[in-house]
């Protein structure tokens, strides 16, 4: 099982220059190498978070959702590891020396790793609301902050020679210069202090909104040039703190955006910035780009290959629909095509490509049936009151269904409504035979129902299983059901006149089995699960033939009429798979 095709780079987290032509970024799907110039890009690791950098660009500090990290650059081979629910919060920090690597821990401590040995020195802050989001290390001094911007100085030995609290805001808004550190509030001032807490000087810009909030803050590695990034980039000279330019983040399809990260290059030309919407403390934020400035405030590059959590997928035809945060891509080849710009929940694409079923998120969940070849809106009935879940075509392309509250099948060209369970509701997965004639509902509950003929009447239903279950699927000839959930994946036979019971149940990993496809020729199934893992099983035996591991929640799969598996997932990425 082959990865060969990657859309979307995932969520990033940490921005670093390896030289001066040579970007590091870590995201969600991974830690990647990355040509400045023209945003080429390789991939170190395979799952990333926040991370920080060796000064001597050799070793990469990293939080993972489930371990904390040091790896080599060069192979990413793991130097040290710690295993555990880290999370992706709290902050992170590898000395110049790369000798010691300081990961904040839950809410009231910070870990510090000798990495030659393996100790560690456990320092439990002051600080028990919102934990340590921001680590910086100063020679031998380790300075940490929490959300509220509670600063605290550590010695060599862990002593703590300084801490203070002040109203100043978002403490990942840091940067050191010298043995000063700048700090900005939540409001619009960036504070120049002593490691002792004593303020040296504020940076009050006359141009600045009382609303605007930094989100970053880098000093260039001459200490003679401070960067900036809120809704603008800011470039300000430390000497005087006179502002050198003031640049307008933005992005071609997104309109204004935020900066939430900031990098300089070695030779201090070149700025590196990260720009993304939906800011939270701690937790970073969804990117849009990567975007590459010189020091003088002028826009050198722009990557725009992210595209938030991809939350569906559908194959039709030549084309491949994938749903996601940011909107509905249509990939034709490598041609893309963007319909809207709205958050999307579930997508599907008639088996000809020329449909597609928009199902949108946020304050009115609607859904949108369109032509593919205009952009034209077809059908568009009513905002539902519920979030969509799914939606699938039949394998004909003559009815669509999506998942909400209750499911309901329409037939394309028409306004009613052909088939709605009465009593069946909290429907997540929805789904139609291979030959078209049967139609299965899953809901949290536990339950199903199979619906066939003309109007999809009930002909079975039951509870089949003591978990919720996340997703369906019918086997090509519809003589067989596959449920995912909380406990695994479980294969049905529905020609059997007993009651049904499953005859495989493909284990899952403790995550619980969140969305399952049918391969085209019917002999294996695909499941994927909530901490990121794609399996490949056996239909016959169960026997598992093949995995591969995305970096958080796999929301959806879909087979391609060429065997080949396409997956979506929360952490940033589509992916396709060669199998065999």
């Amino acid at each position: 099982m082959k990865e060969i095709q990657r859309i979307g780079l995932g969520r990033v987290k940490g921005i670093e220059w390896l030289d001066d032509t040579t970007l590091l970024f870590s995201s969600t799907a991974g830690v990647y190498r990355m040509n400045a110039s023209t945003f080429d890009w390789s991939l170190i690791a395979e799952v990333g978070g926040p991370c920080s950098l060796s000064a001597d660009s050799q070793l990469l500090a990293l939080r993972q959702p489930r371990c904390a990290q040091v790896i080599d650059v060069n192979d990413g081979k793991v130097i040290w590891e710690s295993p555990g629910e880290h999370g992706e919060r709290w902050g992170v920090a590898i000395s110049d020396d790369g000798r010691f690597a300081a990961f904040g821990e839950g809410e009231e401590s910070v870990k510090v790793v000798t990495l030659e040995t393996g100790e560690i020195r456990e320092l439990r802050t002051e600080s028990a609301f919102n934990g340590c989001v921001k680590i910086l290390w100063s020679g031998d001094k380790l300075i940490t902050a929490n959300a509220d911007g509670y600063m605290e100085v550590w010695g060599p030995n862990g002593e703590r020679l300084f801490d203070e609290w002040k109203d100043i805001g978002v403490g990942r808004a840091m940067a050191l210069c010298g043995e000063r550190i700048f700090q900005a509030d939540d409001y619009w001032k960036i504070f120049l202090r002593e490691l002792d807490g004593t303020d040296v000087d504020a940076i009050a810009l006359p141009d600045l909104g009382r609303g605007t909030k930094f989100r970053a803050l880098a000093v260039s590695p001459c200490g003679e040039f401070l960067a900036a990034a809120a809704d603008s980039l800011y470039i300000i000279r430390v000497e005087d703190s006179e502002l050198i330019a003031k640049v307008p983040l933005e992005c071609d399809e997104e309109g204004a955006v935020e900066g939430f990260g900031l990098a300089w290059s070695p030779n201090g030309e070149s700025i590196a910035v990260l720009t993304g919407s939906d800011f939270n403390v701690g937790q970073g934020s969804y990117s849009h780009s990567i975007q590459v400035f010189s020091s003088k405030g002028e826009l050198l590059g722009r990557c725009l290959d992210f595209i938030g959590a991809v939350l569906d997928l559908s194959i039709g035809g030549d084309k491949l629909a994938i749903a996601h945060e940011f909107g509905v891509d249509l990939w034709e080849g490598e041609e893309r095509r963007r319909y809207l710009n709205r958050n999307t929940q579930a997508v599907a694409i008639s088996p000809d490509g020329s449909k597609l079923l928009a199902c949108f998120g946020g304050y009115e969940n609607e859904l949108q049936l369109i032509e593919t070849a205009t952009g034209e809106v077809l059908f568009q009935p009513k905002p539902l009151k519920a979030l969509f879940h799914r939606a699938v075509f039949s394998p004909d392309g003559l009815h669509y269904a999506y998942a909400a509250n209750k499911a309901e099948v329409r037939k394309v060209g028409r306004k009613t409504v052909v088939y709605r369970h009465k009593l069946l509701d909290n429907i997540h997965g929805v789904a139609f035979s291979g030959d078209g004639k049967r139609f299965a509902e899953v809901n949290t509950g536990g339950s199903f129902n199979i619906g066939e003929g003309a109007r999809f009447k009930s002909v079975k239903s039951g509870w089949k299983l003591d978990s919720p279950i996340s997703d369906v699927a019918l086997s090509p000839d519809g003589e067989k059901m596959a449920l995912a959930g909380a406990s695994g994946t479980h294969l049905f036979d529905l020609q059997t006149e007993r009651a049904l019971e499953p005859y495989v149940c493909l284990e899952g990993d403790g995550y619980g089995c969140t969305c399952v496809a049918w391969s085209p020729d019917g002999a294996t199934v695909a499941d994927g699960s909530a901490d990121g893992q794609v399996r490949i099983w056996d239909v016959k035996d169960g026997k598992l033939l093949g995995q591969a591991l995305h970096g958080s929640k796999v929301n959806n799969l879909a087979f391609g009429t060429d065997g080949r598996l396409y997956s979506a997932s929360d952490d940033g990425t589509a992916r396709v798979f060669q199998l065999g």
